[in-house]
């Protein structure tokens, strides 16, 4: 995978992560409370933009906090339905 096509992929990951939090900003802040500063972080590097490197140790250094977002949004979705 190319420098650029790896960017893009990561960007259009990341785009991702902040449309779901934003659809569900107000369930995810009752059940996780570090959402807002997740999202403002997500919306920094997605507006400011950072070498692939800083995208690399920021998403190891998050995982456990996109993880629990995701379980929270999946359990939210297994309710739904």
């Amino acid at each position: 995978m190319t420098l650029l096509s790896y960017n893009i992929f990561m960007t259009n990951k990341l785009m991702e992560l902040e449309k779901q939090i934003l659809q569900n900003r107000y369930y995810l802040n009752r059940y996780y409370n570090n959402t807002e500063m997740l999202l403002s972080q997500v919306d920094m590097i997605l507006n400011v933009g950072m070498p692939r490197e800083k995208i690399q140790r920021w998403l190891r250094t998050n995982k456990i906090a996109i993880k629990i977002v995701i379980d929270i949004l999946k359990k939210k979705n297994e309710k739904i339905c």
